[in-house]
């Protein structure tokens, strides 16, 4: 989780979707393989609330399928 928000961070001073896109697969490689937590998946999702906070990047609507489908993790538990 700490690399996550680090990463996150990181992605918010570059402003790049480079490393938006990165920052998307490791997301989806993390809540696809790591079986999370419902407080995991709840960082995830305060993590693409910060993305979508930033008044600098519209690349929160790229994130919106992640989004949907976190939610529907949280559904089934």
């Amino acid at each position: 989780m700490l690399r996550l928000s680090l990463f996150t961070e990181f992605c918010l001073v570059k402003l790049d979707n480079k490393y938006f896109d990165m920052l998307k697969d490791l997301l989806e490689d993390f809540l696809a393989n790591s079986m999370p937590t419902t407080l995991q998946i709840s960082h995830v999702i305060g993590l693409v609330r910060r993305i979508a906070q930033c008044q600098k990047t519209e690349y929160s609507a790229k994130l919106i399928e992640l989004v949907q489908s976190v939610l529907s993790l949280l559904n089934d538990e």
